[in-house]
């Protein structure tokens, strides 16, 4: 979950996920009920780059173009 909009809050979701893969989630769900559309594909590329090697799964809350655009693996 993304709590607010600024960049802090951004990179804090970023760290979270990255943390919870590496303890072995399979899948992550990012929700940013209020994060503008731009800044929420920004983090989804990011994520889909970073956790590619991982075998993660990567779902996106509610924004299927966002997921589409990024390349995530589905849409919640």
């Amino acid at each position: 979950n993304v709590a607010g909009e600024s960049p802090a809050a951004v990179e804090a979701a970023r760290g979270r996920a990255l943390e919870l893969a590496s303890a072995g989630a399979g899948l992550l769900q990012v929700r940013a009920k209020t994060l503008a559309a731009g800044a929420l594909l920004g983090l989804v590329e990011g994520l889909v780059r970073e956790l590619h090697d991982s075998g993660v799964v990567l779902v996106v809350n509610d924004r299927a173009d966002v997921a589409a655009a990024a390349g995530a693996g589905g849409v919640h």
